[in-house]
């Protein structure tokens, strides 16, 4: 079992400071996160990509750490044979207080007949940025997308087994009250990205030399309070059109009968 995923996932933010990035496991604190190369020498596979997954941390006042990414290649064999359990693909276990936001879900990336030992080999210039790589697929060959856990399946030589995601920790508190050096620090610090400060926590900065903007910043926050209160509805209206709402048919499965979660089939986390 391969368990760095597990064992570096973010910590949720608490009352005081940050959750604590690709911290551990929540429930085996002890838990082992491998040497990159100490996987490689174990077990065939190449891992070009071992980072902090930028973004995948629940925002807030004070925000979850953020979780890990790899890639994982088969390497040195024919073939390997690959099955992954998880949570978190479907619906995030952990939940945000006080306003904070829950982290990311983890999608089951893989791709067949890839070419990433072929780029690499001819030295193009391959960027392994997670971002670009997932928008551009800049990876070439047959990209699937699924649920994380995935029944046992062989991977021929040089495919992306897949990408190994450890999920972040959820946010603590309202992001609009995080203080605006801390944005700007956690964007130098490749933590979240520039969509992020400026759209969750409204700040105003200047993208090229990342110069904080205090007067604009808080500007930026008053004008989001105010369009949140134009949003705003009285509890027995919000009530009658929440009741209305379902959720989509594809997570019943897992959920149960809407709204009242009876059991439909074998529990089952996802």
């Amino acid at each position: 079992m391969l368990a760095y995923s597990l064992n570096s996932e973010g910590q949720g933010g608490r009352p005081e400071m940050d959750g604590v990035n690709a911290f551990g496991f929540p429930w085996c604190v002890y838990g082992r996160t491998p040497d990159i190369e100490e996987m490689e020498n174990d077990l065939p596979l190449f891992i070009p990509l071992s980072n902090h997954w930028k973004d995948s941390c629940g925002h807030g006042k004070y925000r979850g750490g953020v979780g890990t990414v790899q890639i994982w290649v088969t390497h040195h064999v024919p073939y390997v044979f690959f099955m992954a359990i998880s949570d978190n693909s479907k619906m995030q276990t952990p939940q945000p207080l006080f306003g904070g936001y829950a982290p990311c879900t983890v999608p089951g990336l893989s791709i067949t007949n890839a070419d990433l030992m072929e780029q690499m080999k001819e030295g193009n210039g391959l960027s392994l940025e997670l971002f670009p790589m997932l928008k551009e697929k800049s990876i070439g060959g047959e990209w699937q997308n699924e649920f994380f856990g995935r029944a046992t399946r062989p991977v021929n030589q040089n495919d992306v087994i897949t990408f190994g995601f450890a999920t972040g920790g959820a946010g603590y508190g309202d992001p609009l009250e995080r203080e605006p050096e801390l944005v700007i620090q956690d964007i130098k610090d490749q933590i979240i990205s520039d969509w992020s400060a400026q759209n969750v926590y409204k700040a105003q900065y200047d993208p090229e030399t990342l110069r904080l903007d205090p007067e604009g910043t808080e500007a930026a926050r008053q004008e989001e309070r105010q369009n949140r209160i134009q949003q705003a509805k009285p509890y027995d209206e919000f009530e009658q059109d929440w009741l209305g709402e379902k959720m989509d048919e594809s997570l019943l499965a897992f959920y149960g009968t809407w709204p009242n979660a009876e059991v439909v089939a074998p529990p089952f986390r996802p």
